[in-house]
């Protein structure tokens, strides 16, 4: 079976993500560790830098979030998501904080961030790259189911259950996408990030910027 659009991205530009983001995690991990909630939150959410929470700066959430709910409120989410004992139950947890404007996309990646070897981000670009592999890795039909999961790419309540249940066949991908994205950023030279859902989201997000439409 052929690994198209897997075997035609530049790895080296998935692996410079992957470093940029790996730095982002160890900045985050600081904060939470010291109890930083201030600045925990304003990387988390997007705010001080995009690459903190891709899937709430595109659409402006941070700012949003924190006039609904305090730093308080999503310093003790990322709490509650860290001591996740079940991945796939992160859209649960995401959902009983009821934090207005801060639905799953935002969340598991607040999850995913804190712990990218056991985490991972459902977002528009995760879930395209899902799409590609169900559909053996056929970006014309991955695109066009896209469709439906783009216009619900800000979830209300009434959406989460689309969102909840995605969430664990996204992580399946996500784990069978990085270890394909590991044997062929090897076959290029390339060292494969070691943080196997971190890796897969740089392979997914370098891969949609291609594809996607």
């Amino acid at each position: 079976m052929t690994c198209e659009p897997w075997d035609t991205i530049d790895y080296r530009a998935a692996r410079a993500l992957y470093d940029s983001r790996y730095k982002i995690h160890q900045r985050l991990m600081k904060a939470f560790q010291e109890g930083d909630v201030h600045n925990y939150v304003e990387l988390a959410l997007g705010i001080d830098e995009p690459g903190g929470n891709y899937s709430a700066a595109e659409h402006g959430l941070g700012p949003r979030i924190l006039q609904r709910s305090p730093p308080e409120r999503v310093f003790e989410l990322a709490q509650r998501l860290l001591v996740c004992e079940v991945p796939a139950k992160v859209p649960e947890v995401v959902y009983k904080a009821n934090l207005p404007y801060l639905k799953i996309s935002v969340g598991s990646e607040m999850a995913a961030l804190l712990g990218p070897d056991v985490f991972w981000v459902t977002n528009v670009r995760t879930i395209w790259a899902h799409l590609v592999m169900k559909h053996n890795n056929n970006v014309g039909l991955a695109n066009e189911e896209l469709y439906y999961y783009r216009t619900q790419d800000l979830p209300s309540e009434m959406d989460y259950p689309l969102w909840r249940d995605i969430h664990p066949l996204v992580g399946s991908s996500m784990e069978s996408l990085a270890h394909l994205g590991s044997r062929l950023a090897e076959e290029r030279g390339i060292e494969p990030g070691n943080l196997r859902f971190l890796w897969a989201d740089t392979i997914a997000d370098t891969a949609y910027s291609k594809y996607s439409r």
